[in-house]
């Protein structure tokens, strides 16, 4: 491993054990000769937020990472956090309200939408929650990321049947859209499908690199249909994408 990753991996570890201080001192370490990358700069930002350091703003120091779209989704999902760790969902929910920057319509800020629309049923204000995602999708009614998180919210919301409606039509629109094939795959679990719920979730985790939630869900759905072997597998693969994930570490020495 190259130094940058050695160090991102050890910031990582102080930072999945609440030393933040400790985690940004090893981030910046020589980073005068050798300016942080994406993944650090992602970290960096984090651990000031946690810190309360950052004002609500990426920092001058990282502003050349500013101009990348994915960059500007997770730097929102780390100042939304930020707030959650202040001042529990009301204080999400009035971050994102507030804000006159976020395009909630975007397909880049669905996550973003997500947390609000979560924040608001936290907060017992459903309807909130419905009359945002309804406006957003008026504006963009073809897009597949949002039918997707609308079968969430009515999910959510306890209606079952017209959530099935919307996810199916946005795996109409695409097949890989993320929150859709979630419920896919839980529905296939449902019904003691179990290789067919597998197989979603493997292409969960395929379109969603960085993310090991489905890698997690496919291996509990496999302890549960006693195939201990094959989902250690896929927790071992969780752990090599995210190697402080204290959860998947726990399940994996238990099994």
């Amino acid at each position: 491993a190259s130094e940058t990753d050695s160090r991102l991996r050890l910031a990582r570890l102080y930072f999945a054990e609440g030393a933040y201080g400790e985690a940004l001192t090893v981030l910046r370490h020589d980073s005068e000769k050798t300016p942080p990358e994406f993944e650090e700069a992602l970290l960096e930002l984090a651990l000031m937020e946690r810190l309360g350091q950052t004002e609500g703003s990426v920092p001058g120091h990282l502003s050349r990472f500013a101009p990348s779209s994915e960059f500007r989704t997770r730097a929102s999902l780390i100042f939304i956090e930020g707030a959650r760790h202040r001042g529990g969902e009301p204080a999400v929910a009035e971050m994102i309200l507030q804000s006159s920057t976020l395009d909630l319509s975007s397909p880049e800020n669905l996550p973003i939408l997500k947390s609000l629309l979560l924040a608001l049923l936290a907060s017992d204000q459903p309807e909130s929650a419905q009359s945002q995602l309804a406006e957003t999708l008026e504006a963009n009614p073809s897009s597949a990321g949002l039918r997707g998180l609308e079968g969430f919210l009515l999910s959510e919301l306890g209606e079952a049947s017209a959530a099935k409606i919307a996810y199916d039509r946005a795996l109409e629109l695409d097949a890989d859209e993320p929150m859709a094939l979630e419920a896919l795959a839980q529905a296939h679990a449902q019904s003691g499908e179990t290789d067919s719920a597998i197989r979603v979730y493997k292409r969960l985790a395929e379109i969603q690199p960085r993310d090991v939630s489905a890698l997690l869900a496919a291996a509990e759905v496999l302890s549960q249909a006693s195939r201990a072997d094959e989902g250690a597998a896929l927790l071992r693969a969780a752990l090599e994408r995210e190697p402080y994930h204290g959860g998947a570490a726990l399940r994996l020495a238990r099994q």
